[in-house]
């Protein structure tokens, strides 16, 4: 079945490509945030040293931004390669449905031909998209945590 609907997302293999990327990029910033509190509590507050508080946090805001950053373009990306997936597809299955029969269309009745063009497709657009998020974000963020969970504390972890 992968076969017959990879090569309709061809013509976006940029966004395929560029939106796991910034997930990455997401995940990265957003596990090493704790750590940086970490060392405000540890630091910071420990030694009653406010420069160093107010550098941390600086540094946490320019992380977190740069992980909504990311965010945000991850699913732009995810979400121009699902449309685009999905208008290749409906086109494909349109100059299908062109070479059929009438006794064919009449077989399989153009209401159904509509539904599968439209809700059909529309089902397979959004597990495209979403799947260039979630399908990479969640073992990303699940392979991360545990090295930093293991990194800080290996016995604990």
């Amino acid at each position: 079945m992968l076969k017959k609907l990879i090569p309709h997302m061809r013509s976006y293999r940029t966004y395929v490509l560029l939106a796991p990327i910034l997930v990455t990029i997401e995940v990265a910033c957003e596990l090493s945030l704790p750590r940086l509190m970490a060392g405000i509590v540890d630091v910071g507050i420990a030694q009653n040293n406010t420069a160093y508080i107010f550098s941390m946090g600086g540094r946490m805001l320019l992380l977190a931004c740069l992980a909504m950053l990311c965010g945000v373009l991850s699913a732009k990306c995810a979400a121009v390669a699902g449309q685009g997936f999905g208008g290749n597809l409906r086109k494909a299955m349109f100059d299908k449905v062109q070479d059929l029969s009438f006794a064919d269309i009449d077989r399989f009745s153009s209401a159904s031909l509509i539904t599968r063009m439209t809700n059909d497709v529309n089902q397979l657009q959004m597990l495209a998209a979403i799947g260039l998020r979630m399908l990479t974000r969640a073992p990303i963020m699940l392979v991360a945590a545990l090295a930093m969970a293991v990194s800080i504390n290996p016995s604990l972890a």
